[in-house]
């Protein structure tokens, strides 16, 4: 009878595992910026003309290195900001791909009044647009940490340059391929892709245009319990 008993429980605990495992892999998006509309890395005009410049995908293995996780400042409520603000960005057909042109984001953004919405036609790479959303949730915010990161780091210089701005590094597995990550979270394959993990919630939001700068301000201001 006992026997039984903890069969049974260990059957559960596996499908409670496997069930849990499964929803949170499934909530999870990533948001990337690939290459321009002829395939390639350099040229083309300004702003997404494919849709596929800058976009959303399932949580993939890109062969990462590490994840990095914001754990500084109002650490919550960073990442809420930056997996909305990085799926307006993919989704809008504003911002394309141009390494020649890799600031062509943040320099927009400024001019918007960190505004991801209002944005004129620009252009960036994978790191770039990735630096400029957590530059753009540090205004948001008020963290000068956030603010001040360098919005020309690449992938390679992530490691050492993101700590020094609150996140912090994870190599296990488990953090790489969706089963304990969260929106907001940067999975990098150094020196070759970085992309933002988002919430499928927030993807779905942002297609509907209902993520305005009235609502991200509005979640800036707000009292976490």
């Amino acid at each position: 009878m006992k026997l039984e008993k903890i069969k049974r429980g260990l059957l559960f605990s596996f499908l409670f595992t496997l069930l849990f495992a499964t929803i949170t892999f499934g909530a999870l998006r990533v948001s990337t910026c690939n290459h321009n509309e002829i395939g390639r890395p350099v040229g083309g005009r300004n702003g997404d003309q494919t849709g596929y410049e800058y976009n959303i995908k399932k949580l993939y293995d890109g062969k990462w290195d590490f994840c990095l996780r914001y754990e500084g400042e109002d650490a919550e409520k960073a990442r809420n900001l930056a997996s909305k603000l990085a799926c307006v960005l993919a989704v809008n057909d504003l911002c394309g791909y141009d390494t020649s042109n890799r600031e062509g984001l943040i320099n927009a953004l400024v001019k918007a009044d960190y505004d991801p919405n209002a944005i004129k036609r620009c252009e960036a790479t994978c790191s770039s647009s990735t630096n400029a959303v957590w530059i753009t949730v540090g205004h948001y915010l008020g963290i000068k940490k956030l603010e001040n990161m360098n919005p020309r780091t690449m992938t390679g210089w992530m490691l050492k340059r993101y700590q020094r701005h609150g996140f912090k590094v994870y190599y296990d597995k488990s953090y790489l391929d969706g089963t304990n990550n969260l929106p907001g979270d940067v999975l990098v394959n150094s020196g070759i892709h970085t992309v933002v993990v988002v919430d499928k919630k927030d993807v779905k939001k942002a297609r509907k245009g209902k993520i305005t700068k009235e609502l991200l301000l509005s979640i800036a201001e707000e009292q976490l319990p």
